[in-house]
């Protein structure tokens, strides 16, 4: 299946060389560095979820390999990049520790912008967004965004990136949340 990782091991292959087939001596996974974005939903509607934003983004950056790139993106009314992609972790660690809310959320934005960071990047491209996924603006009256969800789920199918979304809160919106992560394979 397109956008699927599927679990392989040698028995499952038949590699055939000028007709002849070959037997597999040798089968690992190959494992390419990552560049990743992890975009923060830093809007007033994530007030009652500062700390719990803040611990879940500092283990998700201790995760990772030393070899894996990050950038951090925060966003309310409008995005920002805390940093561009780093394998300084420090940096990233010190980014969420200033992690504010206040404003919309321009969740489709984020999505768009983070997409276009990672365009150039090497090795394996992910986007992981923390959310509650509601795109609107701070009276909650309208959209966040400039972009639309169509806008950012076209701007996904071009970008040959995987997209984690991971919502947070009790009100959440998973129907683009959803949409986004599908799409991507994520």
């Amino acid at each position: 299946p397109i956008g699927r990782y599927l679990d392989v091991a040698a028995e499952d292959l038949e590699v055939v060389e000028n007709g002849v087939p070959q037997r597999v001596e040798l089968f690992h996974e190959a494992s390419q560095p990552l560049s990743l974005v992890l975009a923060l939903d830093a809007s007033g509607s994530m007030k009652k979820r500062e700390a719990e934003v803040i611990e879940s983004a500092g283990a998700f950056i201790s995760a990772l390999r030393p070899e894996d790139a990050l950038a951090v993106a925060l966003f309310s009314d409008r995005v920002s990049f805390a940093h561009d992609l780093s394998t300084n972790r420090d940096v990233s660690h010190a980014a969420i520790q200033k992690y504010q809310v206040d404003g919309g959320t321009a969740l489709f934005d984020a999505v768009s912008e983070s997409l276009q960071r990672l365009r150039d990047a090497s090795g394996r491209r992910i986007l992981v967004v923390m959310t509650d996924g509601r795109d609107e603006n701070n009276a909650g009256t309208g959209p966040g965004s400039t972009r639309t969800l169509n806008d950012a789920l076209k701007d996904l199918k071009a970008s040959g990136t995987t997209v984690f979304t991971i919502g947070i809160g009790t009100k959440i919106d998973t129907s683009s949340l959803e949409q986004l992560a599908t799409l991507s394979g994520g």
